[in-house]
């Protein structure tokens, strides 16, 4: 193995599309068709200069120059940024999505980039460097989808005047490499975190062409979920619609343990799932804290 194909440690792993698992985990995100669809369109534009050059010439032949305005002033950057709790499917929502541009290309590579931060001097700015000049390599055999957890520890507010000269300088570096990785690169981006607004560094948003809220399912969202999961279990809709009222609040991850501990009553007890069981399993699994660390098991999140 050459020096360039070698995988950086802060690189938490690598993996190439289309991949069996991560199809089954992009179809298995019910309720959200429409937001995996814009999702999946845009970053599909973005990788393919095609699309537009072909949109351009259907609606505007007129405008020759339409094409370069596109590219050099109202071109699409290849970065989203995924704002949202815990829970909400952020992390398999990217997996999904790689596994979705991988059929559309023959071949991607996710890239999970790790732990950015070190307290050596220096050190941190180096690995961010050396972790997107891993992709670039990567990108020379097929597009790479690049992604960031935890983006608020990578990028956090160099407004914190406590914060130390280096962590400012590395989130200097991982902005910077961010802006200059384009579509034509082969890559695109995706962040992701669980703070915005408190944590995020303010020139992080100009970065990004869109932010997806991953907000906590509303109502049709999880009875979505509960269909989806529960209806092999002959467990009646009505039971079914009941149980999405109760669990307002409740992540998608959240929903998924309730069945799972409700799953294990009837496994212990030798005997067929019951509706009983998954009401009963309420009063053991709790949503999801908020960011200040309340359950708030009375906040309309319906109407939003």
């Amino acid at each position: 193995m050459s020096k360039t194909d070698e995988i950086p440690e802060d690189i938490l792993s690598i993996t190439e599309t289309p991949n069996a698992n991560f199809e089954r985990i992009w179809n298995s995100l019910h309720g959200i068709e429409r937001l995996k669809h814009m999702v999946l369109e845009h970053f599909l534009t973005c990788l393919d200069k095609t699309r537009i050059e072909q949109w351009c010439k259907r609606y505007y032949p007129e405008a020759a120059r339409l094409p370069e305005l596109l590219a050099f002033e109202l071109g699409f950057s290849g970065k989203v940024l995924f704002v949202g709790h815990p829970g909400t499917g952020k992390t398999q929502f990217v997996e999904g999505l790689s596994n979705a541009l991988g059929e559309r290309f023959g071949k991607l590579y996710l890239i999970k980039v790790g732990s950015l931060r070190s307290k050596y001097v220096g050190l941190s700015s180096w690995k961010v460097t050396k972790a997107f000049n891993y992709a670039k390599q990567k990108a020379k055999e097929a597009p790479v989808l690049l992604f960031i957890d935890e983006f608020d520890s990578a990028a956090p507010n160099r407004d914190n005047s406590q914060m130390h000269e280096e962590v400012k300088a590395a989130v200097n570096t991982l902005l910077e490499e961010i802006e200059n990785i384009t579509p034509a690169d082969r890559i695109v981006v995706v962040a992701a975190t669980n703070l915005f607004e408190q944590a995020v560094d303010y020139a992080a948003d100009r970065r990004f062409d869109m932010v997806v809220d991953f907000k906590r399912p509303n109502f049709f969202q999880r009875l979505s979920l509960l269909n989806a999961l529960l209806r092999q279990f002959e467990i009646d809709f009505e039971q079914r619609f009941l149980l999405a009222k109760k669990t307002n609040t409740y992540t998608q991850a959240d929903i998924k343990k309730v069945i799972k501990h409700a799953l294990n009553r009837s496994l212990s007890s030798n005997r067929r799932l019951r509706s009983e069981d998954l009401f009963g399993s309420l009063a053991y699994v709790k949503p999801t804290r908020y960011y200040n660390g309340e359950n708030r098991p009375w906040t309309k999140t319906d109407e939003n």
